[in-house]
């Protein structure tokens, strides 16, 4: 089974759920292929794309795999000072 999803998804949720999965089902193989960009997963032959959000096409099937996660940006006073970030991304 060929997977397109985040490292962060490989990492904090999916390594664990399919260890018991892989236990019952030995032969089935995972391959986990990790960016961070949106791909056509039916183009470049994945059978399963993984995505934070509602960024999903209108013709694809999507259902919920986990809670809600959060985010942080993490940087000094200094840097997003010298990036204008609060102003750019404040809501």
């Amino acid at each position: 089974m060929r997977i397109n999803c985040g490292l962060q998804v490989i990492e904090r949720l999916l390594l664990s759920k399919l260890a018991h999965f892989k236990d019952k089902y030995p032969d089935i193989q995972f391959e986990f292929i990790s960016n961070n960009r949106f791909v056509d997963i039916v183009a470049k032959g994945f059978d399963v794309g993984i995505r934070f959000g509602s960024g999903v096409a209108e013709d694809m099937v999507a259902f919920c795999i986990s809670q809600p996660m959060k985010m942080a940006v993490v940087a000094t006073a200094d840097y997003f000072q010298k990036k204008d970030f609060l102003a750019r991304y404040k809501s």
